[in-house]
């Protein structure tokens, strides 16, 4: 009798053991902590959004301006598809019959207060046959802006990884047009940027000394080149660090030995 109450409190104990260490696992899954879909059924400045939009070597703000030949809100469908809109950039030299149209833009929410320690930034991108779109990922720290150093292609920067239409961008496997990049403090990931609204947009020299926090206020892109290109689903994720994933797992494991203790007393009374 003895021996099968232990066989039945071993299986219960394990049991409970099981469901205690699912539990704590599965918070420890990755989860979104920022998106940006750029939603919208019809074209839209990037004001309608909350967003900010500069355009050329002095930073002319075009933020508000009207959603055609510039960088806006697409109201076509994006990627993934669930719902309309992307952020369209057309590239090209400002002039008389397209003022707002530039050979780079940036474009950026800010207000934001995100630890990104251990995250990971994605985002969908095409371009169209021909294009030279090409971005960079911008952080604003403690009031700074950076720009990211990318490996990944001989210009150092992100490129499309596929060319065609809108409709090309919309039906296209999203994971065949999602870009990456793990966040990071190392300097050698990061470059200095210059954005003063209205005077001043450049890109600067890599650094030489790692970032001084992972809190960021803002983000957004640097986008250079000629063509059209598409971005959409701007998304962060993150999942716990080491520290605090060994607390939970521990945590969890002490539960269950608690568990077995006190089941172990009950018996020999």
């Amino acid at each position: 009798m003895k021996h099968s109450l232990l066989i039945n409190w071993t299986n219960h104990s394990l049991r409970i053991g099981a469901i205690a260490l699912g539990m704590a696992c599965s918070g420890l899954n990755a989860s979104v902590i920022y998106s940006e879909t750029f939603d919208s059924s019809s074209n839209k400045n990037l004001s309608a959004l909350g967003w900010k939009a500069y355009g050329g070597s002095t930073a002319t703000d075009i933020s508000s301006v009207a959603a055609s030949n510039t960088l806006f809100v697409s109201g076509a469908t994006g990627n993934p598809g669930t719902s309309t809109g992307y952020l369209a950039a057309i590239m090209g030299s400002n002039s008389t019959s397209n003022p707002n149209e530039y050979s780079s833009y940036v474009a950026i929410e800010t207000g934001l207060t995100l630890n990104l320690s251990g995250a990971t930034i994605s985002w969908t991108m095409n371009g169209n046959t021909g294009a030279t779109v090409r971005v960079r990922l911008l952080v604003q720290i403690n009031g700074t802006w950076y720009a990211s150093n990318v490996s990944d292609t001989s210009y150092g920067y992100y490129t499309p990884s596929q060319y065609g239409t809108g409709t090309n961008f919309a039906n296209a496997v999203t994971s065949d047009i999602t870009k990456t990049f793990t966040f990071t403090t190392d300097a050698s990931a990061w470059s200095s940027f210059t954005l003063d609204p209205d005077n001043s947009l450049s890109l600067g020299s890599a650094l030489t000394e790692s970032l001084d926090s992972s809190v960021v206020t803002g983000i957004g892109f640097y986008i250079m080149g000629g063509g059209t290109g598409r971005l959409d689903t701007l998304e962060i994720t993150s999942v716990p660090e080491p520290g605090i994933a060994t607390l939970v797992l521990g945590s969890a494991f002490f539960a269950v030995m608690l568990y077995r203790r006190r089941k172990g007393v009950r018996m020999m009374a």
